[in-house]
């Protein structure tokens, strides 16, 4: 079963000029390189709604997180802030799988404290509605 962080990673691999799935955009964790990155994260969800029927609709919880080199600050929030905007932008669909009615942001783009490497690091959450059955 595709989790909703592999359907928005999916969705950014399709809608970004900048990221490509494996290179420099990750579902789970960040890697090492390259130092200019992104990745997407499933980290909690609520109970599910049961609908009329088989189908339910899952409220899953989403963290996209962009690190970018040491140097280079305004580059990765302007890459956070516009990751968040392509992502509020989603249009219901399916996705590696997935039906994806919507995906919100929950915040607003958070500077986190940087890395090992004294990379910058920055956060953006998501609350995403996913229809199964």
């Amino acid at each position: 079963m595709t989790s909703p962080a592999f359907a928005v990673a999916t969705y950014l691999d399709a809608n970004s000029a900048t990221l490509t799935a494996g290179t420099n955009l990750f579902v789970g964790r960040l890697q090492e390189t390259p130092d200019l990155c992104v990745a997407v994260a499933d980290y909690s969800s609520q109970s599910p709604e049961f609908t009329m029927g088989a189908a339910s609709l899952d409220h899953s919880d989403l963290e996209l997180v962009v690190r970018c080199t040491r140097d280079d600050y305004a580059t990765g929030e302007d890459l956070a802030q516009t990751l968040r905007a392509l992502i509020n932008a989603l249009t219901p669909g399916t996705y590696s799988g997935l039906v994806v009615l919507r995906v919100a942001p929950v915040d607003a783009v958070t500077a986190l404290p940087p890395d090992k490497n004294d990379r910058p690091i920055f956060s953006a959450r998501f609350s995403a509605v996913i229809q199964r059955g």
